[in-house]
């Protein structure tokens, strides 16, 4: 829970564990004090230097989406808000929107838009409703 020839404390380590209990730390003589947190390099898990960002949504974008290293989340298709739990309307067999006679206003298409998210409402096709 030291690293470096000086011995310093990993990041977090002041709350009780290094990393504030989310990550591990580069220590050692060799070692530099790095957090590698818990998730990192996947879709879920905590962000941040000192491993005390979690991803939104329990940590993995409510299972609808991936979380950049900024914690971050971006929606499948069909999902929407901040923490990808918002879905767009389905019809008896699971489709979004009806497809393909609709689209939904999700958040890949709200940004595709220039906007931040989208609401969910469908837009259907010419000669459909």
């Amino acid at each position: 829970d030291y690293y470096g020839l000086s011995c310093n404390p990993c990041p977090g380590t002041e709350q009780g564990a290094t990393c504030n209990g989310h990550g591990v730390c580069d220590d050692g003589a060799a070692g530099f004090g790095n957090c590698t947190c818990t998730g990192a390099g996947t879709d879920a898990g905590w962000r941040g230097t000192e491993c005390t960002v979690e991803c939104p949504g329990h940590g993995n974008c409510n299972g609808h989406g991936r979380c950049d290293e900024n914690a971050t989340c971006f929606c499948d298709a069909g999902y929407y808000s901040f923490d990808c739990n918002m879905s767009c309307p389905r019809n008896s067999n699971g489709d979004v929107c009806n497809a393909p006679h609709g689209h939904c206003d999700d958040q890949a298409n709200a940004q595709a838009a220039g906007r931040q998210d989208g609401n969910g409402t469908c837009t259907c096709e010419y000669g459909w409703r």
